[in-house]
């Protein structure tokens, strides 16, 4: 009766053994053997433990790291802006048409700090506005140069650049 009250459950293969032999016995039987396997479980698993722990422990630093960088982005996003630092913003240059259009005509150019070596020679590219386009090539072909062209982090040395 004591079994019945804790709802344990046997192991469907001793359903014949609980109809012919009783059910209160064998229910004692069966926890005290599930008992008993538990602890040799826990007794085999031991020496894996430290293992493991090894495995993981070298990581733990990247994790907090991770933690701090998370933190400060969020931090970063949810900071409210000062009125000043926005007036601050609108003090650049302001365009009186921006269409979208980005064009080059024969532009020619060189990184400033390495004027021997010509990254583009009479390059023509088109962009309509509005159209997504991908830049590809192997690397060192000038797609990072093109995109750094269009930014105006540079000039050309040659041609025309039009946005």
């Amino acid at each position: 009766m004591q079994c019945m009250k804790r709802h344990y459950t046997l192991h469907p293969k001793s359903f014949f053994l609980r109809i012919c032999s009783g059910y209160i016995p064998i229910c004692d039987w069966f926890i005290r053997l599930t008992e008993d396997l538990i602890r040799w479980q826990i007794i085999l698993l031991l020496p894996y433990v430290p293992r493991a722990l090894g495995q993981v422990a070298p990581t733990l630093p990247m994790f907090a790291k991770a933690k701090a960088a998370a933190y400060n982005i969020l931090e970063m996003i949810n900071r409210k802006q000062d009125q000043q630092q926005i007036s601050s913003f609108r003090k650049g240059k302001v365009l009186s048409q921006v269409n979208g259009h980005i064009e080059f005509c024969n532009v020619s150019f060189r990184y400033p700090s390495r004027p021997e070596a010509q990254v583009f020679d009479k390059l023509c590219l088109s962009i309509p506005a509005g159209k997504s386009v991908a830049i590809v090539g192997s690397s060192g072909s000038g797609k990072s140069t093109v995109i750094s062209l269009i930014e105006r982090f540079y000039d050309p040395t040659s041609g025309t650049h039009h946005s």
